[in-house]
């Protein structure tokens, strides 16, 4: 979905209120589900590296944020690191070595391969690389949610990379805060992420969704 700017400009706030103004010109920062860049184009940043699925996305957009360190294709629930460019990489590497602050804020996709409430129901949807290894280390029906599948690999980045001080801030659905299906994922998430800030609004304030849900945002301080 494309993320109202109002959202965009409160999450922003959020994220200043635990990083300080002007975070977004002072840290390295990773938007790695970018789509058309509605969460970073009305900001300049410092550092910062887009990357999404489509590159349709990414031609659509393309006078936006020309700042970026590099924009490129990348499917964060299915490809290798080694499709990552270098200077990502080795800013990933510098924030765990140095212990400096690495940020995200992200909008990842709410698709969910079961039925119910808010879900965007489609087969398949979340047979992904990231969400077979969830499974593999017994996190069940938590890998059926595709935000939760983000979480997960932003979750083993930061412990891959040693990173002790990493800022996320999301917006999702609420459920995986709650349901009784992440509870084993919430277990390993709370080992390394603390809930700092956050709003909620209803979810039609996006353009085509559904009303009757929330959506969330919240700020998360990470360290391996």
């Amino acid at each position: 979905f494309f993320t109202p700017k109002v959202w965009v400009d409160e999450a922003h706030r959020r994220m200043a209120r635990v990083l300080g103004e002007d975070w977004e010109s002072k840290y390295p920062s990773w938007s790695c589900c970018c789509g058309t860049k509605s969460c970073s184009r009305d900001y300049e940043y410092g550092s910062l590296w887009l990357s999404t699925l489509e590159q349709s996305e990414l031609n659509a957009s393309s006078s936006l944020n020309t700042e970026a360190v590099d924009t490129f294709v990348f499917d964060f629930l299915n490809d290798s690191e080694s499709k990552l460019p270098k200077s990502l990489k080795e800013a990933l590497k510098k924030a765990g070595k140095e212990g400096t602050p690495f940020t995200m804020l992200i909008n990842p996709p709410y698709g969910q391969a079961t039925t119910g409430n808010a879900n965007a129901h489609k087969a398949g949807v979340s047979d992904t690389e990231i969400g077979r290894e969830m499974k593999s280390v017994g996190l069940g029906k938590a890998a059926n949610e595709l935000t939760v599948q983000f979480l997960f690999r932003i979750m083993n980045i930061v412990k891959e990379y040693g990173i002790k001080d990493f800022t996320l801030g999301l917006f999702s659905k609420p459920k995986w805060f709650t349901g009784t299906s992440f509870e084993k994922f919430r277990e390993e998430w709370n080992k390394v992420a603390t809930f700092v800030n956050g709003f909620s609004f209803y979810s039609d304030e996006f353009e085509g969704v559904s009303e009757g849900w929330a959506i969330n945002f919240s700020v998360w301080k990470l360290s391996a």
